[in-house]
């Protein structure tokens, strides 16, 4: 569905980007001539040169040498998020209390317009294994197609998305800023060169999604190894990041526990490709029932909205999942009962944005998890 631009102009204009940008990344900014000024998110300096402009349709931009970001408040949390243009409208959406349903009635659009945006199954060719991957700690050129820019970084952390079979499907690239944020870039490979460089074999790009493209879920190389194991515990978290962290600390070898996360975030879970998953349910249902679906949010703390009133991200990430799981289950004709679902409670003492690989840096072991499972779970 094609959002209209005067809804997303007011979703703009109803959000306080400065407070947002704080709240994200941290940064304190002062008033200004033109509405706000601070040190630049993006960007290692001393100076501040990223100013807010107050207007209404604010936006940002960074006079550092050699930044030029700028953008509103959807394309800073594209970027400083990792989230495509529909998770971040959302997000937007909700800080500015403005609820709107993706296949709202109100909307009005031809039938035939109904029919192209059905969902798009992850079709998109897998990476050969001729292709050298991205590895942490060495420099990758990535190509933006849209924006016609190519830029070298460093990735802190390289997340490969395979299918059942093991090959790879996409790339999810992590970057940490110098200032401690992060930002993200999903990526494959495509044969030939670049406007800047046309002699090049192959190069990295970017992927733009539309908007009803189904995206894989991250870890389901696993899937035939957990089937072989018993089959009987799925456990999903919140991120790639918490995702290797939590395979690290339970092993599928010995636990057999099958842990999962979706590409992007809690407003991208609507658009999973659910069947490599699915099938192995059907495959599953008939040898152990039921499953048992373990979600686990990361600790994020209640969000005031910008009008006084408040969202629950870990609520919104329970009830996502448990409607989609659901949803998912109908299409595939699997009986209900095939799974259980369960969500945990996590640590409340924990800074917002807790989750598993902090658990795990501070020591967390495969015991100590279950025991915060058994302890701190419910079915729902």
């Amino acid at each position: 569905m094609k959002i209209d631009q005067s809804l997303i102009d007011e979703v703009i204009s109803k959000v306080s980007l400065h407070e947002v940008i704080s709240r994200e990344a941290g940064t304190v900014f002062k008033p200004s001539r033109e509405g706000y000024k601070g040190l630049c998110p993006f960007h290692q300096e001393k100076t501040p040169s990223f100013v807010i402009y107050n207007s209404s349709r604010p936006n940002y931009i960074c006079f550092g040498a050699g930044c030029g970001e700028k953008g509103n408040v959807i394309t800073f949390l594209m970027k400083w998020k990792g989230m495509g243009f529909r998770e971040a409208f959302d997000y937007a959406r909700e800080l500015a209390n403005m609820p709107l349903d993706e296949y709202s009635p109100a909307i009005e659009r031809p039938a035939a317009a109904i029919q192209y945006h059905k969902p798009i199954p992850w079709d998109l060719p897998a990476i050969t294994s001729d292709v050298e991957l991205p590895t942490v700690g060495k420099p990758v050129l990535v190509h933006n197609p849209g924006k016609g820019t190519t830029h070298i970084n460093t990735p802190s952390h390289v997340h490969v998305y395979r299918n059942t079979e093991g090959a790879p499907l996409l790339i999810v690239l992590r970057f940490a800023t110098e200032k401690g944020g992060k930002y993200f870039h999903q990526v494959t490979w495509k044969k030939g060169g670049i406007p800047s460089n046309p002699n090049l074999q192959g190069h990295w790009y970017q992927i733009a999604f539309e908007p009803n493209r189904q995206r894989p879920l991250y870890g389901m190389e696993d899937i035939p190894h957990w089937q072989q194991k018993a089959a009987r515990y799925i456990l999903i978290v919140e991120g790639e990041k918490t995702r290797d962290a939590a395979a690290g600390m339970l092993p599928l070898d010995r636990l057999g526990v099958l842990i999962l996360c979706n590409l992007g975030s809690s407003g991208a879970i609507n658009k999973i490709d659910w069947s490599w998953l699915m099938e192995a349910l059907q495959k599953s249902s008939s040898l152990f029932s039921p499953v048992n679906i373990i979600l686990w949010p990361d600790a994020d703390a209640i969000l005031e909205k910008f009008d006084g009133t408040s969202m629950d991200p870990q609520e919104k990430f329970v009830s996502q999942w448990q409607n989609e799981i659901r949803k998912a289950m109908s299409q595939y004709e699997l009986d209900m009962d095939t799974v259980s679902i369960r969500r945990v409670y996590p640590e409340t003492n924990r800074k917002s944005g807790w989750d598993l690989a902090d658990s795990l840096e501070v020591g967390w072991n495969e015991t100590d998890f279950i025991n915060w499972y058994l302890n701190n779970s419910s079915l729902i």
